[in-house]
């Protein structure tokens, strides 16, 4: 049984980072060389949500309209690696950077214009995301060489 829950760690680690958290860093490494537009901040506001337990979390939710060859785009990502916190006046401050109507730098993928950040690049968070699916990999490992340990014990007589 051991094994069959180590190869799931392991490929489900190894999937989620492949398909999951690889390419949302790469696309936040990539960022770094967008072209760059002016937008306008279009709404500006603190989203307050309540995790599972019952804490109140915040977000700062911000909304921005830039344009690409005369066709309007909207976006709402800040930054790549985004975290909510339990802490309103963390989310406020960063909401006093972008008040309603502000002119902006909008950095967007030449390629795929949708995507778009008002901050280019990553943060601490983007990697954290990237390598936490290792942990899964990593301890899927020891839990198959123990399992395998187990069972050579087993068929070697050892108990």
């Amino acid at each position: 049984m051991g094994i069959i829950i180590a190869a799931l760690m392991i490929v489900g680690g190894w999937l989620m980072y492949q398909h999951l958290t690889k390419p949302m860093a790469d696309k936040a490494e990539a960022s770094n060389s967008w072209t760059k537009t002016e937008g306008v901040i279009i709404y500006s506001a603190i989203e307050k949500d309540r995790s599972s337990k019952g804490k109140a979390t915040y977000s700062a939710d911000v909304r921005y309209e830039f344009s690409v060859n005369d066709t309007l785009f909207e976006g709402s990502r800040i930054t790549f690696g985004s975290v909510s916190t339990s802490d309103s006046e963390d989310a406020k401050e960063k909401l006093r950077k972008y008040p309603l109507r502000k002119k902006v730098d909008v950095y967007y993928d030449p390629e795929f214009p949708g995507e778009s950040v008002l901050i280019k690049g990553g943060n601490m968070w983007t990697s954290v995301i990237k390598y936490s699916p290792w942990l899964f990999i990593f301890f899927g490992v020891m839990l198959a060489l123990q399992s395998l340990k187990r069972i050579l014990r087993f068929f070697l007589g050892g108990r």
